[in-house]
C-alpha cells in the first residue's frame, strides 16, 4: 500500500504543469514559512477586495464567472508546493475546477453589521503554501443582498493586477466581455523576468555609480537610539502610522506643476522628504527603496505580481530648489527603469549587503510607494469604486456594486527605518510616515509628517 501510494505521488507530481518562480517568490517563501513570522505581515500580502452586489445574484451565476476569470488569468491557479526530499520550492497551476466559490448565508443584517462580518472574514489567514491561494466567498445577507470577498496572495498579483480581476469578474458575473487575453504566467516568467541581466557589467556599473560611495546615515530612527538595524520586517509587530490628508485640488495642482518641470508626483515625494531630513537631522542626501511603475511595456500587460524594487538616491547638490532636486531625480528614475536587474526584483538583495557594509551596518533607511496603479483606477468601468477610501455604492450594468472597505493591516514592507506612503483617492491624498513603533515616539513621526506635508505644499507657492 505505501509503495502504491508513493507511486500514485510520484505519477501526479509528474503530471503537474509547473512555472519557474520569480525573484519575489524566492524571497517571500521562506518569509513566509519562517514560524516566527507575525500575523500582520502575512495580512499585508494578502490582495483583498469585498464587493456587495444588489439585486443578490445566484452563487452558480458567480461561479460561472469565476471559471471564466480562471482560464483567461491562470495567475489565479499558482500554488507552491515543497519538496520532501530537497526541501526546494516549485511552481503549480492547480486544475481551473478547484478554482471554487464558498458560499456562506448569514441571513439579514443591517448595513454596518453586514460590512463588519465581511471585514472579519477578510482577516482569515491565508499561508503562502496553502494548496491554493485565491479565495472566493459569496457572504449571503437576504434582503440587504449579497457580497463577494476576493481575496489572492500578493505572490500571485498585485494592486494593478487586483483591479483588472475584480473588473473582469464583475463584467462575467453581469454578462458583459472581459478584458483581452491575460498573458500566461510562464511566458512572462521565461520571457520578461528571466531575460533581466544579472547584477554585473555595464548594468551593475550604472548602480555602483549611483549609489557608491553612500551617503552618511540620517541620524535618526535606529542609528540616534543605537539599535540594530537587523530587524527583520516580517518579524516587527508593533507598527506606528502619523497621517496628513492633502486636499484633492492640491494634489492636483502639485502634481500638475511637478509634471510641468519634468518631475513627478513620485520624485517631489522623494526629494521633499530629503529635504526634511536636511532641515530635521542635518542630513546631505539619502538613499530608499520604491516599487517601480506598472504603465509600460511588459509590465503593464501582466496580471500577475511584477513589482520591481529599484534603489534611488537624492542630494542637497542635485539643484538650487526642490522642484529642481526632484527633475534631477526623474532623470535618474528613467535611466533606472531601463537599467533593472534580477537583484532588484527582490526588495532585499546583494545591493544592501554592500550598502550595509558601507554604512557602519545601517543599509537603506528609506522605503517610499506613491501607486502607479492610480492611472488604472482612473480609466476602470469601476473607477468609482476603486479611487474610494470608504464604502461607496455605484450602477454597473442592470446592478449596484458597493466596494466594501477593507482596511490593509499595516506593516513594513522591506527593511527601513521609515515608510512614507501617498495613497491618493477621491476625496483626497493621504500622506503616511510609518515606522517599527519601538523607533520613533508619536511626536517626532508626526513633526515629520507634517514638515513633509509642508515640503510637498510649498512647491505652490
Amino acid at each position: 500500500m505505501i509503495l502504491r501510494n508513493k507511486r500514485r505521488q510520484e505519477e501526479d507530481t509528474a503530471a503537474e504543469q509547473t512555472f519557474p518562480l520569480t525573484e519575489m517568490q524566492k524571497f517571500m517563501l521562506p518569509t513566509l514559512t519562517d514560524p516566527d513570522c507575525v500575523l500582520r505581515f502575512k495580512q499585508f500580502l494578502y490582495q483583498v477586495q469585498g464587493l456587495r452586489i444588489k439585486p443578490g445574484v445566484t452563487p452558480r451565476r458567480i461561479e460561472r464567472g469565476l471559471k471564466k476569470l480562471a482560464k483567461r488569468h491562470d495567475v489565479l491557479r499558482l500554488a507552491f508546493r515543497k519538496s520532501e526530499d530537497t526541501d526546494e520550492w516549485r511552481g503549480v497551476f492547480v486544475p481551473v475546477d478547484d478554482i471554487k466559490l464558498t458560499v456562506e448565508d448569514y441571513g439579514t443584517m443591517s448595513p454596518e453589521d453586514l460590512r463588519a462580518k465581511v471585514r472579519e472574514v477578510a482577516e482569515d489567514t491565508m499561508e503562502i503554501d496553502d494548496e491554493i491561494l485565491t479565495d472566493f466567498r459569496m457572504l449571503r445577507f437576504g434582503e440587504e443582498g449579497d457580497a463577494i470577498l476576493f481575496r489572492l496572495h500578493h505572490a500571485l498579483t498585485d494592486a494593478f493586477g487586483m483591479m483588472v480581476l475584480v473588473e473582469d469578474l464583475v463584467k462575467f458575473i453581469i454578462n458583459m466581455p472581459g478584458t483581452g487575453e491575460g498573458y500566461p504566467y510562464a511566458d512572462f516568467v521565461q520571457k520578461v523576468e528571466q531575460k533581466l541581466p544579472d547584477h554585473k557589467g555595464e548594468a551593475g556599473a550604472y548602480w555602483d555609480d549611483m549609489l557608491f560611495p553612500p551617503p552618511a546615515p540620517v541620524n535618526f530612527g535606529r542609528v540616534a537610539k543605537g539599535l540594530s538595524m537587523e530587524t527583520d520586517p516580517h518579524l516587527i509587530d508593533n507598527i506606528r502610522d502619523a497621517s496628513v490628508t492633502m486636499p484633492v485640488e492640491d494634489y492636483e495642482t502639485i502634481t500638475e506643476i511637478a509634471q510641468k518641470a519634468g518631475a513627478s508626483m513620485f520624485t517631489l515625494t522623494v526629494a521633499a522628504l530629503n529635504d526634511t531630513m536636511h532641515d530635521m537631522y542635518g542630513s546631505d542626501g539619502i538613499i530608499g527603496r520604491s516599487v517601480m511603475g506598472r504603465n509600460a511595456g511588459d509590465l503593464s500587460n501582466f496580471i500577475g505580481f511584477a513589482l520591481r524594487f529599484p534603489l534611488w538616491r537624492v542630494d542637497m547638490s542635485d539643484g538650487d530648489t526642490l522642484i529642481e532636486r526632484a527633475k534631477t531625480l526623474r532623470k535618474q528614475m528613467q535611466t533606472s527603469m531601463t537599467t533593472i536587474t534580477k537583484e532588484l526584483g527582490r526588495p532585499v538583495n546583494k545591493i544592501d549587503e554592500r550598502l550595509r557594509a558601507e554604512t557602519g551596518g545601517i543599509g537603506v533607511q528609506f522605503f517610499v510607494h506613491v501607486p502607479s496603479a492610480d492611472a488604472k483606477a482612473k480609466s476602470s468601468m469601476l473607477a468609482g469604486i476603486f479611487r474610494s477610501q470608504g464604502d461607496v455604492m455605484m450602477k454597473v450594468g442592470p446592478v449596484e456594486v458597493e466596494r466594501i472597505a477593507l482596511p490593509r493591516p499595516p506593516a513594513m514592507g522591506a527593511p527601513n527605518d521609515l515608510t512614507v506612503l501617498v495613497l491618493p483617492f477621491d476625496d483626497g491624498a493621504q500622506v503616511t510616515v510609518r515606522c517599527d513603533g519601538t523607533v520613533f515616539d508619536d511626536d517626532e513621526l508626526q513633526d515629520i509628517a507634517n514638515q513633509l506635508m509642508g515640503k510637498l505644499l510649498s512647491v505652490k507657492g
